[in-house]
């Protein structure tokens, strides 16, 4: 399988986890309101808990909202390798996740069970152009367009597909969070996203990437709806939505093993002597 399959959901919470590295900014808002405390009375009468916070409480407030969620569908565009990658995921806390990839080279499905063990659709394009090593033609011929069962020896599925893990990362320092080294983050006026009020937070990463996430204006579920950043790989977005909803994943029915595959391309199980 693609060697940037890991890296889709690396790169997916190190860009969500510019939130864990904002610094208070000193034009942002203060304990009194908003940025400048400048609006009217019937403003700050008629707003939200958190336009009044500053940006450490409100990056704690979207944390714990983080935290909680038992699943969420994640759509983006990332490099990944230099290449555009379209990603749709759902990930759930207690069934895996499924979704898909697509390249200029090529895409694939996949499903996830909380076991560990994955599936991988993958066109002939994706598996002619993605793999370390470039595949013979006839392994090309046999995997294309098939549900393939990669077992549970592979762990990289286990961590793509596991929300806990994903959560984790993206509140543990070692994935970039903790201080922000001095990097300046402001919350900006309410506006609207696809039909919701959301609170922007724009600044630059450690280096120097400017970023923006937005984060519902929803006193009770404060949940990051969008992140957007420009890198030197190009632009990066990923947008979050149908939180908690009810997920279902389960194995294709239709899965080859991979011990199936060999069989087939040697004509057949091998004959006991």
């Amino acid at each position: 399988m693609k060697t940037g399959k890991r890296s889709v959901a690396v790169a997916a919470a190190v860009v969500v986890l510019g939130l864990s590295g904002c610094g208070r900014d000193d034009g942002g808002a203060d304990a009194e309101g908003a940025a400048g405390d400048d609006r009217s009375f019937y403003e700050r009468a008629t707003s939200t808990r958190l336009e009044h916070m500053t940006v450490d409480e409100l990056e704690e407030a979207t944390r714990e909202a983080t935290l909680a969620l038992d699943s969420f569908r994640m759509r983006g565009t990332l490099p990944v390798d230099g290449v555009t990658t379209e990603m749709d995921l759902t990930l759930s806390r207690d069934a895996g996740c499924y979704g898909t990839m697509r390249q200029d080279t090529g895409g694939l499905d996949f499903v996830g069970l909380n076991d560990g063990t994955g599936f991988m659709k993958a066109d002939a394009d994706f598996l002619r152009n993605g793999p370390d090593e470039e595949l013979p033609d006839r392994a090309i011929e046999l995997m294309a367009d098939r549900w393939i069962d990669m077992g549970s020896s592979d762990n990289a599925f286990e961590d793509f597909c596991d929300l806990d893990t994903l959560l984790d990362d993206l509140t543990t320092d070692d994935a970039g969070g903790g201080d922000s080294g001095g990097s300046d983050y402001s919350v900006g006026a309410p506006r609207s996203f696809e039909g919701r009020e959301v609170l922007p937070i724009t600044g630059e990463e450690e280096d120097g990437d400017p970023l923006t996430i937005l984060v519902a204006n929803d006193d009770e579920n404060p949940r990051i709806l969008r992140v957007e950043s420009d890198g030197p790989e190009g632009e990066e977005s990923l947008t979050f939505s149908e939180f908690d909803r009810r997920v279902s994943v389960e194995a294709p029915e239709d899965a080859v093993t991979l011990e199936d595959l060999r069989e087939e391309a040697v004509g057949g199980p091998p004959t006991a002597v």
